[in-house]
Order: structure tokens, then sequence, then C-alpha cells
């Protein structure tokens, strides 16, 4: 779709897609968390792709950590070993040409229950680094009782809880459904499929279009203004380069039942002990670890427990350091302060101020 730069020539009937809805497409081609997320610590204790809820955003299809409230959710103490630790895999080797040529993960910190604007203000974590992210929560809370009354009154199709993005987002349905009578992916709906969300020919003939119509004319095509109370979670990241023996072995360790799972360990075709050519690699590593690594039947276990093993596995997988140093990256997201910093809005001049200066 993103390859061709005239799509009105491209025959969707003779391929067979135009019918197909744009939410299958996404959903079936999207990354897994289970394969994504090999290694998971929260306030130092284990944890994993289950506590992570798939949400469908601007971006694409992201996993969301601490979606709805618990008391476990709660973080009580600063610094790295009272957050979020994890080791991702980005899958480059099943990654498609786009639109973006980036390589990395795109990480957003809001609210329960905001729209995340993952397109707008999504932050980049490139691969093959140990990335640490200190977070900080201002709250700025206005007093202007005009703005006040007029977002009372803004009544929404879509949304419980009034924010100025979900009233960008609930503005561009809005637009985009009048114009193509269907919505995009990500876009909120009223019933489960009401509107309907568009199909690849739609998607790519109108709802592109459209979506870049209303993004020129934005500013007067919807009145948002700012809520009178919002959360802002300040970040501030630093970054060091992954030893990748480390990030290697913690992956192996943390995922042994996937491993297992995926490799064959009884019939393992390669008759010699050989480095596969590349065709053979890209046919052993479609989307996991490897297959078929040696003549020898060996276990993850047995991998594991036997370094000197280890160097041969990695190196008939393909899975040496630049494989990780592509594709692996490790992240840790904590409090760098517990007190909400708040910032109020107050008028810099009443009536009786100016005229009290005349």
């Amino acid at each position: 779709m993103y390859s061709r730069t005239d799509k009105s020539t491209f025959n969707y009937t003779k391929w067979g897609v135009g019918n197909l809805s744009m939410c299958d497409v996404y959903l079936q081609f999207a990354h897994l968390a289970e394969e994504m997320i090999p290694y998971c610590r929260w306030k130092g204790m284990p944890c994993s792709h289950e506590d992570f809820r798939l949400t469908l955003t601007d971006g694409g299809v992201c996993f969301t950590f601490n979606a709805r409230f618990s008391r476990d959710s709660i973080i009580n103490a600063t610094g790295v070993n009272h957050g979020l630790q994890l080791v991702v895999n980005v899958e480059q080797y099943e990654h498609m040409k786009g639109p973006h040529n980036a390589v990395g993960l795109k990480l957003l910190l809001h609210r329960q229950g905001a729209v995340p604007l993952m397109e707008d203000f999504g932050e980049n974590v490139p691969v093959g680094m140990h990335t640490f992210v200190g977070v900080s929560i201002t709250n700025a809370q206005a007093q202007v009782q005009a703005q006040a009354v007029h977002i009372l009154n803004i009544t929404s199709l879509y949304f419980d809880r009034y924010s100025q993005a979900a009233c960008y987002r609930e503005c561009l349905t809005d637009f985009v459904v009048d114009k193509c009578h269907c919505r995009d992916y990500y876009m909120p709906s009223v019933y489960t499929d009401e509107p309907p969300v568009c199909n690849v020919s739609q998607h790519t003939m109108c709802l592109l279009p459209a979506i870049e119509s209303f993004n020129r004319k934005l500013s007067v095509a919807c009145v948002c203004p700012k809520e009178c109370d919002v959360l802002h979670y300040q970040t501030s990241s630093s970054l060091n380069i992954k030893n990748q023996f480390d990030l290697s072995v913690k992956y192996l360790n943390r995922t042994s039942k996937h491993l297992n799972d995926s490799l064959d360990t009884k019939e393992l075709i390669f008759p010699e002990r050989r480095r596969p050519n590349i065709q053979e690699a890209e046919t052993i590593l479609p989307g996991r670890p490897t297959r078929n690594l040696s003549k020898e039947a060996l276990s993850v276990q047995d991998l594991i427990s036997f370094k000197n093993k280890m160097e041969s596995f990695l190196e008939m997988a393909r899975m040496d350091g630049t494989f990780f140093s592509r594709n692996f990256l490790e992240l840790n997201i904590y409090m760098r302060d517990l007190r909400v910093h708040k910032h109020e809005q107050l008028e810099a001049y009443t009536l009786i101020d100016i005229l009290s200066t005349i």
C-alpha cells in the first residue's frame, strides 16, 4: 500500500483485498505481546505479556501497561528498582515497507482512559540500547471560569470524559465518517461496528485524503478548548549501549518455554554442525529465535546449562550480537519524584487592575 505513489491505479479486486477491513489487517499482521516481551519486572517482581492490554492507536497496534487501576499498579517509591523493567524484541526481521523507516519502540505515558496520541507525542526508544526513563508529574489547573463553562457544555458521543485530545479525535472521526461513511481502525464507535471500519479500498482512496484535508483545516474545523485540569508526565531519558551477551542470556533464560516450543528437539535437519547459509537462515528464522540447530537433539535447558554450547547455538541460529543489537532493547521506566507539581493558571489582570493603571 505504501510503496505505490499512485494508488488510484491499484487493482484491489484483482488481489482480493478491496473489502478487507483495516482493523483485520492491523490485528492479523501486528506484533504479538507474547513474542515481543520476553522479560518483564514490575517493582522488582516478575510480570509478563499478560499484564499488557492491546490498544489500537493512530500509531498502530500498541500494548498498554497499567491500563486499568489496581492497587498493585500504585508506585510508592522512587528509583529504577521500583518501576517497570522490560526487554523488548522489536522483531525487525518481520518488518515490511511502510510509512516510517525507523526501527525501535514508541513510548507514551498518559492518564488512564485518556486518548493516546501516539503518532504526535510518542517518544522513540532505540534498539540495541538500555534506556532509562525517569518520570515526574505536573498538574496544570486553569481558573478561567468562562472556559470551564464552555467545556461543561461540550457533549461527547464517544467519550465519557472530556479532554482536548478526545475532542480532536471525535471531531476527526465525525469529519471522516461524513466524507467516507466509515472510520479508521483506531477511531471511536458508538456501538461495536457503527460507524463501520473502512476497508482497504476506502482507506486508501477516501480516508487518507480526508485525514490530510482535516489536518490542513484543523484550527477552524474543531473548537476544542484545553481542559481545566491536566496531568503532564514529564520524562527525562538516558541511554547506554547494551551488553549483547548479557541481553542474549537474559532473553534465553526468560523464554526457555517459548524456545522449547519453537525448537524441534527430536528431529533436527542440519546433518552436520555448520553455519547455515543466508537462504537457510531465512527459512529457519521466520519470526522466532530459530529451528533445526544441529544434528544433536539439544533442549533449551541443555543450551543454557552448558555455556560452551551457547556460542555454537547463537552462531548457528544467527542470534549473535548483531542480531540482538538490531532487534532487542532494554527499558526501565520509573518515578523520579512522587510529588505532583501543581501549576495554577491565574488571571494576569483583572478589570480593577486595568482601571487602576489608566
